[in-house]
């Protein structure tokens, strides 16, 4: 009986030992610098970096890993194919991109008919400026997007997204056609980000499934700028306090209508609207709850 209870446990430890390796993911990073980097490069370290994404995506598929990819941007402007209209590896991984510093890397599309960067999984962005293309970031999988403290100018679209979870912290959109874009999602949440010249709309989030839980708006500026147009299916389930807008600030709104909203149970407070057509407007179904 002791060895069969000694022999079962260590049967435990192994497989315990085996599936480990699973549960923590590993990451391989790679640097990537416009100016002293070479696409040459086997291993995009810090000492050696790739001069470019694609230099680092390459690096990245010779080492016949699936690990996540971690890239590292230093100072500069990227630009070119190997830059622009990106499509990064798809499967089970999580990828960052990360700029040296806000306001100092820039991916310039030279008025390129293409999105700077499509990614179809788990995406994380930060202290990035794209600008000059058709769009800037889209993710078209049931993953997450993870943008902060990035900036698009001069973009048709700057985030298109149809997925999972939707973060954007301290993003700025300036004279784009679109801001943002959402078709689908299950929870989204936006936070001190700041939008300027949209043409046509800062936000705009067009959901016909019941899959979204939560939607929050937080200390958002809109100036001389399309507004905010949100769309949910009648059929969600909502509760109080799921749908929320604080602390928007909106000027100069050139769209028809500020704050447009379709259905849900929506709570709006501490957000001053001026010189606008119309304010807000509620259609559909949901008990339009308050506005403070």
């Amino acid at each position: 009986f002791f060895f069969a209870r000694y022999k079962m446990k260590l049967i435990f430890v192994v497989l315990l030992l085996i599936a480990l390796p699973a549960c923590f993911a590993t990451t391989s990073t790679y640097n990537i610098d416009s100016v002293n980097g070479a696409d040459n490069s086997t291993d995009c370290s810090d000492s050696e970096p790739c001069a470019s994404v694609m230099g680092a995506l390459n690096a990245y598929i010779a080492s016949n890993t699936t690990n996540d990819i971690a890239i590292n941007v230093a100072a500069g402007t990227y630009t070119g194919v190997n830059n622009i209209g990106i499509t990064f590896p798809g499967g089970d991984i999580e990828i960052s991109i990360e700029g040296s510093a806000e306001d100092e890397v820039i991916f310039d599309g030279n008025n390129s008919p293409d999105w700077i960067f499509t990614a179809v999984t788990s995406f994380d962005v930060s202290d990035i400026t794209f600008q000059n293309a058709a769009g800037g970031v889209i993710i078209t999988s049931e993953d997450d997007l993870d943008i902060e403290s990035t900036t698009f100018f001069n973009i048709g679209t700057g985030v298109s997204f149809n997925g999972e979870d939707i973060s954007l912290d301290s993003v700025s959109f300036n004279s784009t056609d679109v801001g943002v874009y959402v078709t689908d999602a299950v929870t989204i949440d936006f936070e001190g980000c700041n939008f300027v010249g949209e043409s046509t709309t800062g936000i705009s989030i067009q959901i016909t499934t019941t899959n979204v839980t939560e939607i929050t708006f937080d200390t958002l500026t809109f100036e001389n700028t399309g507004g905010i147009s949100v769309s949910v299916s009648p059929d969600t389930d909502f509760e109080d306090n799921d749908l929320q807008m604080n602390d928007i600030e909106m000027t100069g709104i050139t769209s028809a209508v500020a704050i447009s909203l379709t259905n849900g149970r929506w709570t709006i407070e501490d957000s001053p609207i001026t010189t606008c057509t119309t304010a807000i407007s509620y259609t559909g179904s949901g008990n339009f709850t308050e506005v403070d």
